[in-house]
């Protein structure tokens, strides 16, 4: 609801009430305004807030439009999305977000026309789990590839499953690597920022 104190003026006649009736709210094109004070806030500006509010539609924060459009910066900037990248990214409000005014992360991609790999991080190329030894042998295809293998490398590479996924399953990440076989060691950033 509008304040119109803040641009000095007072509405009345908001609402009609007919002999033995309920009271009718009538719309604020028919209301009649009186000035009562100078204003606070210039026309305009307040003109403008009254856009804006319009245009979120009861939602707090960002229209849908403006958080497509952020999307769609991070889509042209990595190629793709996935809610690392749109969590790590400025550009973005936090993921769930968007799966919240969206439906789902899925329906969220889908408004900027992006279609995700059917090949999900971690994942068996059936959509399933993939089991111990697969995951053991995606870290030696990593070092195999690499030379060696980082969180860093982790992260980036679909195949292999996420950190989490590593620790919870081998306890940590030295078990995971340790029972792989591979080497391992801190990213190139990590032992600069010592």
């Amino acid at each position: 609801m509008a304040c119109d104190l803040l641009v000095g003026t007072q509405g009345y006649a908001k609402t009609v009430r007919l002999l033995g009736q309920d009271s009718i709210e009538r719309p604020r094109s028919e209301w009649r305004f009186v000035t009562v004070c100078p204003p606070i806030v210039p026309l305009a500006v307040f003109k403008a807030a009254q856009r804006r509010r319009v245009a979120l539609d009861g939602t707090i924060g960002l229209t849908d439009g403006e958080l497509i459009d952020d999307l769609k910066k991070v889509l042209a900037l990595h190629g793709r999305l996935s809610v690392q990248l749109i969590n790590d990214s400025p550009l973005c409000r936090h993921p769930s977000i968007y799966a919240k005014r969206f439906g789902s992360m899925l329906k969220t991609y889908a408004q900027v026309g992006y279609v995700p790999p059917k090949y999900v991080k971690g994942r068996s190329l059936d959509g399933g789990h993939i089991t111990k030894e697969e995951m053991i042998a995606e870290l030696q295809r990593l070092e195999r590839t690499y030379g060696r293998v980082t969180v860093e490398r982790i992260n980036e590479d679909i195949r292999v499953p996420a950190v989490w996924t590593l620790r919870r399953v081998f306890g940590s990440l030295p078990q995971a690597y340790a029972a792989a076989g591979v080497q391992w060691g801190r990213s190139y950033d990590q032992l600069n920022a010592r």
